[in-house]
C-alpha cells in the first residue's frame, strides 16, 4: 500500500494496527472499542483521536475516510475459542463493518485482522459456505 490518507481503527483493542498504520503516515479520524481497558490505552496513544465505545451504536464514518481497520472478535473462529464460526454472537460483529463500509462514498481501502483459521479449508467459515459467499459479495466493490 503506498497511498496515504484519513482511516478509521473499529475493534481497535489497544492500537496495534493503527500505530502502524500511522507510522506510515495514515491520518487516524476515529477508533472504536469496547473494552475499558483497551479504552484506556488507546486515550493514551491518542489523545486527540474521538473513541467511539459501541460500533453496533457508530452510525456512520467521518467524511474523507480512506481506510477502515478493523481486528473484529476471533472468539467464534479461534481453534481455542468456541468455533461457533462467522454467524456467532461475537465474530458476526463482522457484519458491523461492513454495514458502515457498504454506505455512500465508503472507504477505499479495508484491512480486517483476525486469527489464521478464520478463512481456511478447516476452519470456522468451512461449513458456513453461503457465509463465505456473503463475506465475499459485501466487500467487492470497495476499490471503486
Amino acid at each position: 500500500m503506498t497511498s496515504t490518507g484519513n482511516m478509521v481503527g473499529l475493534f481497535a483493542g489497544i492500537g496495534g494496527l493503527e500505530l502502524g498504520l500511522t507510522e506510515h503516515g495514515w491520518n487516524t479520524q476515529l477508533l472504536c472499542e469496547v473494552d475499558p481497558g483497551a479504552q484506556a490505552v488507546l486515550g493514551s496513544r491518542f489523545p486527540d483521536i474521538p473513541l467511539h465505545p459501541d460500533v453496533t451504536r457508530l452510525r456512520s464514518l467521518p467524511q474523507n475516510t480512506d481506510l477502515v481497520a478493523a481486528g473484529f472478535p476471533c472468539q467464534d473462529l479461534s481453534q481455542a475459542g468456541r468455533t461457533a464460526g462467522i454467524t456467532g454472537s461475537k465474530s458476526s460483529l463482522v457484519d458491523e463493518v461492513f454495514r458502515l463500509v457498504k454506505r455512500k462514498n465508503g472507504p477505499r481501502w479495508l484491512v480486517i485482522e483476525n486469527v489464521p483459521s478464520c478463512c481456511s479449508s478447516g476452519g470456522a467459515l468451512r461449513c458456513d459456505t453461503s457465509r463465505t459467499r456473503w463475506v465475499t459479495s459485501a466487500t467487492r466493490g470497495l476499490t471503486g
